[in-house]
């Protein structure tokens, strides 16, 4: 009878635990996903290529986005980076290298985001938060990945979703049988038009007036902004480029 009572009660105690993971589960499901695409790549010496860092929601509605990107400076130079086809829709800062392995970028997408819509196909689509143009310098091996990323939820009170991050691995070689060949962009299109405020408080910025502004280039993106500061009330026809200088907003 003793033995019998055993096994019947460590039975009862694995039926707890899987009952538990069970239920568990879905929990462990929602959570949002960084990855890279591709996943992995082979290359030779001084061949270009791209990487997207790409945003999988698992069916959540998210609204801000943050991180940084660091890659392997021995192996690779970052040549470029593309944040005109973004499912950001407003950049905090636009994604920038910050030292020569470091891009940072931080962004909000208003109404929220819950993956990338179309009619060819059913369901929610990861979706794209900007990409890298890299070339190879070295012979190789190493990851690129993503560090520090806080995905918040749109639900009005900004709470943290959980976040899974898979990084990128690449072997570089003297030569490789087939090379990737990465599309130049035509910019042909002007950027969405926009209309830059001005304004005024007391409790910002010293009581000094600001201007703030934004608008989207959903082509080859922003390249940046200028400003020019004139006393003169009628409209400035003819540009000066001395007198406009690189600014961000506010300004």
């Amino acid at each position: 009878m003793v033995i019998h009572k055993r096994k019947l009660d460590k039975s009862l105690v694995w039926f707890s635990v899987l009952f538990g993971v069970c239920l568990v589960m879905p929990l462990w499901a929602k959570a949002a996903e960084i990855f890279f695409e591709p996943k992995a790549q082979e290359m030779r010496m001084g061949q270009q290529f791209q990487v997207n860092v790409m945003l999988d929601t698992e069916g959540q509605s998210i609204n801000a986005i943050e991180g940084r990107i660091l890659f392997p400076r021995e192996l690779l130079d970052l040549e470029e980076i593309r944040d005109g086809d973004s499912m950001v829709n407003l950049w905090l800062e636009r994604p920038s290298i910050k030292t020569e392995n470091l891009v940072i970028f931080s962004g909000v997408i208003p109404g929220g985001f819950e993956g990338v819509l179309s009619p060819f196909y059913e369901g929610y689509r990861p979706g794209k938060v900007f990409s890298l143009i890299f070339v190879t310098k070295s012979v190789g091996e190493g990851t690129i990945e993503a560090k520090d990323v806080k995905v918040l939820l749109h639900d009005g009170l900004g709470t943290p979703a959980k976040t899974s991050i898979s990084h990128f691995s690449f072997e570089i070689h003297e030569r490789v049988e087939e090379e990737v060949l990465i599309e130049k962009l035509e910019d042909t299109d002007p950027p969405e038009s926009f209309e830059p405020i001005i304004a005024q408080d007391p409790q910002v910025f010293d009581g000094k007036y600001f201007l703030v502004f934004a608008t989207q280039d959903k082509g080859s993106g922003i390249a940046g902004y200028a400003v020019h500061e004139s006393t003169r009330k009628k409209e400035v026809t003819r540009i000066d480029r001395k007198k406009w200088k690189e600014a961000e907003s506010p300004y």
